[in-house]
């Protein structure tokens, strides 16, 4: 999936989709060697970061490092070019009104931060950026935007339409995660690249 390295964006933690697939994401990643990086709202950085740490007998290396992505606004482009790859699971994303909404298309602007801008730039510098998603309000749903829409009043208006370079539409995000997951270790457990820990993963 990835050379050296990811961004892994996670929704704000009121919701259980999107946490336990990007924590099994990371899991896998690491066990490859690779770094993991989470990127998130600051008022949400304490509890990933606990999160974390609850898992940190359970992941091979070094634990994915928690950054707020107000510390890395003021200049995108040089935190994007140090990473080959974005990745985003039930992360709510920009509408074409310019607002972030909720399933039901509840506003939930306030509680967001544009991390929208990280996948735009990135598809700009030629990053390529991976997203799951389950509702087609999520970050990167963008690729699907017209059929998405097309689905009625609710979806036109909740529709994201920021785009990721590969997008995995599931059932429930958290399973697109594991499904990630079981398909890297299908490509790298034979090719003796995974680390031993991992196989207690699938």
């Amino acid at each position: 999936m990835v050379s050296t390295s990811t961004i892994t964006t996670v929704t704000y933690l009121t919701r259980i989709t999107g946490p336990p697939g990007a924590i099994a994401i990371a899991r896998s990643l690491l066990s490859l060697g690779k770094k993991v990086v989470f990127i998130i709202e600051e008022d949400y950085k304490a509890e990933v970061e606990t999160l974390l740490e609850s898992f940190s007998g359970r992941m091979a290396g070094t634990l994915p490092i928690t950054i707020s992505y107000n510390t890395v606004q003021p200049d995108l482009k040089k935190f994007i070019g140090q990473f080959d790859h974005l990745l985003a699971i039930e992360r709510v994303g920009r509408a074409s009104d310019g607002k972030y909404y909720t399933m039901s298309a509840r506003d939930v602007s306030h509680r967001c931060q544009p991390i929208d801008d990280l996948f735009d730039l990135a598809e700009v510098l030629g990053v390529t950026t991976s997203a799951i998603g389950d509702g087609g309000n999520e970050l990167g749903m963008g690729k699907m935007f017209s059929s998405i829409s097309a689905m009625g009043k609710t979806q036109q208006k909740i529709a994201c339409v920021t785009k990721a370079t590969n997008m995995i539409a599931a059932g429930v995000s958290n399973w697109g995660g594991y499904a990630l997951c079981a398909a890297l270790y299908l490509l790298e457990a034979p090719k003796g690249k995974l680390h031993l820990a991992y196989d207690r993963i699938i």
